[in-house]
């Protein structure tokens, strides 16, 4: 079981960039999450703009997260670059995520191979901590706001 938590980026200078650092199996990563995506993954399966690239454009460097659900997991089961939604093709997706920019002097390299598979309790543990800090940093909670009603709509694309 993989395990999925998160730093807060209190000192965000970039306006476009979101507070919540991605950390996977307790490496840090240079992704944000899409908070708004992170919380309807937990109740709907589908593909969603789950990792947000460090300069806060999912065009840029995001990956979008095929998500399954069973009673017991939240499955990041595929990975995908730039758009990605329920008709995406088996060729979009990514064998292997590098969550880590190498091309910084002395950042290891910390690639996954998905999927990846959370235990449901605590993904939903998560998504509540991450929603009771999000009222603290206006551009997040902007975000959120922006995103959640379109994504339950179903459009889930995300600049």
């Amino acid at each position: 079981m993989n395990k999925l938590s998160y730093k807060i980026d209190k000192e965000q200078k970039d306006p476009y960039n979101d507070n919540f650092r991605v950390v996977i199996d307790d490496k840090d990563t240079d992704y944000y999450f899409d908070v708004a995506a992170l919380e309807i993954s937990n109740s709907e399966e589908g593909v969603f703009p789950m990792l947000v690239c460090g300069c806060g454009y999912m065009g840029c460097m995001g990956k979008y997260v095929r998500v399954k659900l069973t009673p017991t997991e939240v499955i990041w089961e595929k990975f995908y670059d730039s758009y990605a939604d329920d008709n995406s093709s088996e060729e979009d997706e990514l064998k292997e995520v590098e969550l880590t920019k190498t091309w910084n002097e002395g950042v290891k390299e910390f690639i996954i191979k998905p999927p990846l598979k959370f235990d449901r309790k605590e993904y939903a543990s998560l998504i509540k901590n991450l929603l009771s800090e999000l009222p603290k940093y206006e551009k997040a909670l902007y975000t959120y706001k922006d995103c959640i009603e379109s994504y339950k709509k179903g459009d889930r694309f995300r600049m």
